[in-house]
């Protein structure tokens, strides 16, 4: 059911599936077209939202999201950037990505135009063959709140991914 609704935000315009294909097919086109490979990890750190949902989703299609907050202070983001291994960014913050990174040409869809990609001069994963196929092949990357103690990284695989969703539509 395409125009059923696909992402509906607390405030703002309710995207439906065939609006939220479009916009996923197209950040993923542009996503190549830059060179991000599938075993890349790509750190996220956009505000929270629907375009937020739509970036993750399209970045996890084809190569490693790893979302981050967007309130994170500049000298953690930086750490975490060595830590994770990060080879991009997708952000709208300019100043955030060290300077020795190389900025991409922005997306040309109109939903995303000032989302601002980075790519490591020194990519962390080496070579097409760095990761397995289809279901174990890592996905996205997690950081968890750290409520009850310091944030800790949590590794999804595209399996994973697919068992979540359907422990979801079994409940």
């Amino acid at each position: 059911r395409p125009e059923a609704p696909a992402l509906v935000p607390a405030t703002g315009r309710t995207l439906n599936y065939a609006e939220l294909a479009q916009q996923v097919d197209s950040m993923a086109h542009w996503l190549r077209q830059t060179g991000i490979r599938r075993e890349q990890r790509v750190a996220i750190m956009l505000p929270a939202g629907c375009d937020l949902a739509v970036v993750i989703t399209a970045v996890l299609c084809n190569a490693v999201a790893v979302p981050l907050d967007s309130a994170l202070p500049r000298s953690e983001f930086l750490e975490l950037l060595s830590l994770l291994r990060i080879d991009a960014v997708l952000t709208n913050w300019e100043d955030l990505v060290p300077v020795q990174w190389s900025r991409r040409p922005n997306c040309e869809d109109g939903s995303f135009a000032d989302l601002k990609l980075f790519v490591s001069e020194t990519p962390s994963i080496s070579g097409p063959g760095a990761q397995t196929d289809g279901h174990e092949r890592l996905a996205l990357i997690l950081r968890t709140s750290g409520t009850t103690a310091h944030p800790k990284l949590v590794a999804a695989t595209h399996g994973n991914i697919a068992e979540w969703a359907g422990q979801l539509q079994r409940r």
